[in-house]
């Protein structure tokens, strides 16, 4: 039986047209009114910008800031406020119905995204998307510590979480992948068809060239 096309979407930049993590985080931290958290999280983010922290560091520090010893069901509460009240005044123009013509035909969807499984799923569910690959948090019993439990799904590791969710090597005859950024480029370079989403049109990756890929995508790479 011929598999059925398969078309990978990233989130942030590619569905939406703002970053998830950071809206999430700062939503949840104004409506628990956690002055703490929010007034490190610029010094937080200077550290990284100035690369004197990690991609990873960064993420754990600000999951742990905002969502150590929270329960599941307020950060539930809160993903479900999300995706009603945020999600849809920040659909991206060009991403979202590229997503529709992947459903409407019939052809499996999978959201890859670097964003933590707090929030993801809930999003995948609220866009009609089945399957999804995240950033998985830890949880003790029902309560976040806040801590990784997997790999920052980000990079070459997108595409190698990808590889094992499918147990796929290679990719499927009929595969799309859709991103925003150069964190995306080893996914769309490793599927059929990949496609960068910009703000007003996407670009259409062919040969594996990651440079060209790069120059297309422009300001964000």
């Amino acid at each position: 039986m011929t598999p059925r096309p398969i078309a990978i979407f990233d989130l942030d930049g590619t569905l939406t047209t703002r970053d998830t993590f950071v809206s999430f985080l700062l939503t949840f931290g104004r409506r628990r009114r956690l002055y703490a958290a929010l007034s490190m999280f610029p010094l937080r983010v200077a550290g990284y910008l100035l690369r004197v922290t990690k991609d990873v560091q960064l993420k754990q520090r600000l999951l742990e800031s905002f969502f150590g010893g929270v329960s599941r069901t307020e950060i539930r509460e809160h993903s479900d406020w999300f995706c009603r009240e945020w999600l849809p005044r920040h659909r991206h123009p060009v991403g979202i119905p590229l997503l529709q013509e992947h459903l409407e035909q019939n052809h499996r969807v999978v959201l890859l995204s670097a964003s933590p499984d707090l929030y993801v799923p809930d999003i995948a569910a609220a866009l009609g998307i089945r399957e999804t690959i995240c950033t998985r948090v830890e949880f003790a019993g029902e309560t976040c510590t806040g801590r990784l439990l997997s790999e920052n799904c980000k990079g070459e590791r997108k595409l190698t979480a990808l590889k094992h969710y499918l147990g796929w090597e290679s990719p499927a005859v009929e595969s799309f992948a859709y991103g925003d950024s150069r964190h995306d480029l080893p996914v769309l370079n490793w599927v059929g068809r990949g496609v960068l989403v910009k703000s007003r049109k996407s670009v259409t990756i062919r040969g594996n060239d990651a440079l060209a890929a790069s120059r297309a995508a422009g300001e964000r790479v």
